[in-house]
Formats: structure tokens, C-alpha cells, sequence
């Protein structure tokens, strides 16, 4: 009779805890875009709002999470003969397992579906895409799958395995009701399937010792394909207790198989060297001031463009915390790209090879149901290789200011001091 009790708080211990935000995020952004070398650069003014709803379950071993957001999207001048906004529909499932003290896995799902302008498609890419000419609007739709594994084989050594699907597409509108021509295409259809490994081992207190190791394969609808892999080890140091440094290098194998251009018959491999220096500062009123220099030089496959690309980077970073309520960064950085191959005539957006750049932001938490973002960003890009200079039409820059809003939650939130 006594167990019924030890029975029922198990059970309840067992039972997973359910927890619901409901929230929005609003922003202003305006500025200046470069598009087509030659032509001038657009100016636009962007209003964007994005509600969101998310829900979690979580027990001590296992715990899913699913989240739902709606962009809408306004832009100023609208879009020839679309004068509504742009809705972008996305959604997001993380599901993580505890298997045993050694063992975690995570299955992470996620889709979206909507329509977008071109500035919204480079808005959805990585920072530092080419630009491309301006276009009219695109309907994308996007969904992948990534199982990830890590395995703690002791204190000091973890292997982590990532394994990844996505499909990645956009196309006019039109497109939806007849086939699709190429041509009309702001970016290709795009399946991709990668793997890598990461291995980390604490050889020190102060030193750890990174090897990894990835493979890629993409298929996009132009009837070309690519496939990469590349192997690397690096190794973190840290000098004192608030000045640490990374210095690595490696192979990565990136080639075309299919449609080859002419010039990219060459060898397929590149050398790969990275290194970074970071310091962090803390004050006698606990303020953190961080600065660090990084640099890297890399052989990439650019699906945009379908173009296997040589990249040299030098990144200057700062940042500034108070631990309460004011965050800040700033960021200086310049990059040289070279495209493997003869680039056609009709692509001239491929000719760009360097661009130099600036990002700043500030953010401000009031509580933890509100913050406030600000926020100005400048790049300038030119072909200096082929003696074109700088150009001040290859100039964008833009300026934002964001408010994020936890309007409703289930979990227990505070207020900073």
C-alpha cells in the first residue's frame, strides 16, 4: 500500500513537462542595395513583423520543441504590380535524447514556404552572398532534416556527428501554375546531402586539439553537381586567462561534376588555413570588453552562383556587455573571392572579387519579455583585379531598428537589475 504513493510521484516525475510562448519581433530596416555592376544601386524601405508561436514538452531525458512563424513583409517602393505584403511562412521541430550520460541525440526538422523579393532571398542566405540583379518576386520553398550524435568518451575527448538533407528552391510565381524556365530563376533547385565529424580532445588544461572531416553533395535543377569534402585540424590555445588563440590548416576537395566551364579543369584541391586571436577584459564593475582578429583561407562551392570559389577573409571584431541590460558589437571586415574558371560574359555579377565592410549593433534588454535592437551595416565591393576600382554605385548600406516582444509564456521570467 505504501508503494502506491512512490509509484504515482514517479510517474509524475516521468511525465513530461509542457511549456507555450507566444511572441513578435517588428523591424524597420532602410537603405541602399547595389545590383548589376553599372547600373545604380536601389534604395528601399523595409517594415517587417513577425509573430511567432512555439510550444515545448521536456522531460530529464528527452525534451521537443516546435516553433511557428508568419513574416509579413512591406516594402517601399513595393514591387511592380504587388503592392501587398510578402508572406513567408516558417516552421522549426528540435527533439533531443539523453540516451545515457555519454550518449545525446538531436533531430532537428524545418520548412518554409512563402513568397519573398529578391532582397528577401539574400536576406535568407548567409551574410556575404554576391549580389544578383534585381528581380521580380520569387516563391520559395525550402524543408530539410539534420541528425546530430554526441558521444563523450571522456571528460576530455567528444566526437560529434552531424548528417544532413535539404531541398532549397525558389522560382516566380508563375511557376506554380506551368513549368518553370531556368532562365526566370533567381537561384537554382537545390538538393543537398553532407556529413561531418568533429573530434575534440583536450590534450591540456589550456590546449584542445580539433580534427574534422566533411563531405557534401549537391544537385541543383541546372543539371549540375557538386561535390566536396574536406579534412582539417586546428588547435585552441589559451595563453592566459583572458587571451586565447586558434591556429589550423587542411585540404578541401570541391569540384564540379557535371557542365563543366572552361578553366575548371584544373586540380580540385586547395589548401585550407585559418587562425584567430581573442582576448576578453572584464573591469572592476564587471563590464567585458572582447576584441579579436581572425582571418582564413578557403576553397567553398557557391550554390547561388554554381561556382566553386577561392575565399580570403580578414574579420576585426569587438564587443561590449555590462551583464545586465546593454550589449554591443562591431565588426570590420574585408574578403577577396576567386571564381574557378572562366566566368560567362553574360554573368558579370561573378566578376566582383573584393569587398571591404562594416557592422555595427546595439541591444538593450529591458526584461525578458521585451528588447530593443539598433543596429547599421555598409559594404563596398569592386573587381580591383581587373583594374575596375571602387565604385560608389557598388556601395550598400542600411540601418535597421528592431523590437522583440515575449508577450505571453509559461515559463518564469525575471527583470534585470
Amino acid at each position: 500500500m505504501w508503494s502506491l504513493p512512490l509509484v504515482a510521484g514517479a510517474l509524475a516525475m516521468m511525465a513530461p513537462r509542457p511549456d507555450a510562448e507566444l511572441g513578435a519581433s517588428g523591424q524597420v530596416r532602410g537603405g541602399v542595395t547595389p545590383t548589376m555592376p553599372g547600373s545604380p544601386p536601389m534604395r528601399e524601405l523595409r517594415f517587417t513583423v513577425e509573430p511567432y508561436a512555439e510550444g515545448s514538452l521536456r522531460t530529464r531525458r528527452w525534451s521537443s520543441n516546435l516553433r511557428y512563424s508568419l513574416r509579413p513583409n512591406w516594402r517601399i517602393p513595393a514591387p511592380a504590380g504587388n503592392a501587398r505584403p510578402l508572406l513567408y511562412h516558417e516552421a522549426t521541430s528540435l527533439t533531443s535524447l539523453q540516451w545515457t550520460r555519454r550518449l545525446a541525440q538531436t533531430l532537428t526538422l524545418n520548412a518554409g514556404v512563402g513568397e519573398l523579393d529578391y532582397f528577401g532571398l539574400v536576406g535568407a542566405f548567409t551574410e556575404g552572398q554576391q549580389t544578383l540583379p534585381a528581380a521580380q518576386t520569387q516563391r520559395r520553398v525550402t524543408f530539410g532534416a539534420t541528425v546530430g550524435s554526441d558521444v563523450r568518451l571522456s571528460p576530455r575527448h567528444q566526437i560529434e556527428v552531424r548528417t544532413r538533407g535539404e531541398y532549397d528552391g525558389s522560382a516566380p510565381p508563375s511557376a506554380w501554375h506551368e513549368p518553370p524556365d531556368e532562365n526566370t530563376r533567381l537561384f537554382p533547385l537545390r538538393y543537398t546531402v553532407d556529413a561531418q565529424i568533429n573530434d575534440r580532445l583536450a590534450v591540456s588544461r589550456r590546449t584542445t586539439l580539433v580534427s574534422s572531416a566533411t563531405a557534401v553533395y549537391s544537385q541543383l535543377s541546372t543539371q549540375q553537381a557538386f561535390v566536396s569534402a574536406s579534412a582539417m585540424v586546428s588547435g585552441e590555445h589559451r595563453f592566459t586567462a583572458d587571451l586565447t588563440g586558434t591556429l589550423g590548416g587542411g585540404v578541401v576537395y570541391a569540384r564540379r561534376t557535371s557542365c563543366l566551364r572552361p578553366g575548371e579543369n584544373g586540380s580540385p584541391l586547395a589548401p585550407v588555413v585559418l587562425g584567430s586571436l581573442s582576448r576578453r577584459m572584464v573591469n572592476r564593475r564587471g563590464r567585458l570588453f572582447t576584441l579579436g582578429v581572425d582571418g582564413s583561407y578557403t576553397s567553398m562551392v557557391d550554390y547561388v552562383q554554381a561556382s566553386i570559389v577561392r575565399m580570403t577573409s580578414l574579420g576585426i571584431r569587438g564587443g561590449f556587455s555590462d551583464g545586465q541590460k546593454w550589449r554591443s558589437a562591431l565588426s570590420l571586415y574585408a574578403s577577396s573571392r576567386n571564381i574557378v574558371g572562366d566566368v560567362p560574359a553574360t554573368d558579370l555579377f561573378l566578376a566582383e572579387s573584393e569587398a571591404i565592410g562594416a557592422d555595427l549593433n546595439v541591444t538593450y534588454t529591458a526584461s525578458d519579455r521585451w528588447r530593443y535592437s539598433a543596429g547599421v551595416r555598409g559594404d563596398l565591393r569592386a573587381n580591383l583585379r581587373d583594374g575596375a576600382g571602387l565604385d560608389a554605385s557598388r556601395l550598400g548600406a542600411w540601418a535597421y531598428v528592431q523590437v522583440d516582444a515575449r508577450l505571453w509564456t509559461t515559463r518564469p521570467t525575471r527583470r534585470p537589475r
